[in-house]
């Protein structure tokens, strides 16, 4: 659900995307990464204990990592932190609808 709601937050996607399913894969993150010559990354994993030291193994083999979570910190995940901003417009439209039609 991460991955959906970072598509729906976007416009356009133009970097490539590996999308792991569970922290557990992060060692066959790491390697399929490597094989590509792939040095940078941008995470956009949970905010808890997995999340944060999946993102310290990528740190650890050497990966520039971006930690993203710092920007939905306040949420659960970055779909949690979606769904939220979603609710909120979704309730300005409906004042605004109330308001208009008054």
């Amino acid at each position: 659900m991460d991955f959906l709601s970072f598509l729906s937050m976007k416009e356009k996607v133009t970097n490539q995307c590996l999308v792991m399913n569970s922290v557990s894969n992060v060692a066959r993150s790491i390697r399929y990464l490597n094989e590509r010559s792939i040095t940078s990354i941008r995470a956009f994993l949970d905010n808890d204990d997995a999340g944060r030291k999946a993102v310290q193994e990528f740190v650890n083999t050497g990966f520039k990592v971006e930690d993203m979570a710092v920007y939905y910190r306040d949420f659960k995940d970055l779909n949690d932190f979606h769904a939220s901003r979603v609710r909120e417009q979704q309730k300005s439209w409906r004042k605004l609808q109330i308001q208009a039609t008054k």
